[in-house]
């Protein structure tokens, strides 16, 4: 199977998604998942130091490539068996809209990781982008992936209802869907960051043989 993941990438505002949507990368490719990943970056920026010291943390195993042109990295997605899309995010919502609505057998997978804080004028920006674009991305996804249902509740209000039959809870708790995650097939006993991919890995399964 193979992923294309689109992580978030705007100077510090997003080190946190980053650094578990890269981690997430690295284990899912451990479970044997063909996971590859680009960076969302803000106008002329670039991938600096941070980036690379995150990605180096969060996942030894995998290498950064660097920043992608948008336009280049979406005419690989057909490619892949999977979009997953981490969200909240800044920057080419339009052309991954216009490119689900061109390709909806192609699964997109949106984890919606947290709300936007808003300590300054720019994250108030990307505050406005979210409330504005993360619907419509929601509209066109095949499943919603939150941490906390409560909190996306808390942060979308009534909204959240709309998506209610697309939103899935996934933690690195040891159950999931009435499944024990405790453990894997030879009795070993699953890390935190294990359970989460293999339960990613169970969503991306189904939605592939649907």
């Amino acid at each position: 199977m193979k992923v294309i993941h689109i992580i978030p990438s705007v100077f510090n505002y997003f080190d946190d998604i980053r650094a578990s949507a890269f981690a997430l990368v690295d284990t899912l490719h451990s479970a044997g998942v063909e996971a590859d990943a680009f960076t969302l970056q803000y106008g002329s920026e670039v991938a600096g130091p941070s980036v690379q010291t995150t990605v180096k943390q969060a996942a030894p195993g995998r290498s950064y490539k660097g920043q992608l042109n948008i336009n280049n990295a979406i005419e690989t997605f057909s490619n892949y068996d999977i979009a997953h899309l981490h969200a909240p995010f800044f920057g080419a919502a339009g052309k991954i809209l216009a490119w689900k609505q061109a390709h909806p057998e192609i699964p997109l997978v949106v984890t919606c990781h947290r709300r936007i804080i808003t300590p300054d004028f720019l994250s108030l920006f990307l505050k406005l982008y979210s409330l504005y674009y993360l619907p419509k991305i929601f509209a066109v996804a095949d499943i919603i992936i939150v941490p906390s249902l409560a909190k996306f509740q808390a942060y979308f209000g009534g909204s959240f209802r709309r998506y209610g039959d697309k939103l899935l809870e996934i933690d690195d708790a040891t159950t999931f869907l009435g499944q024990d995650f405790s453990v894997d097939s030879e009795g070993e006993e699953l890390m935190g960051p294990e359970r989460l991919a293999l339960k990613y890995l169970m969503v991306y399964n189904e939605l592939v043989n649907q």
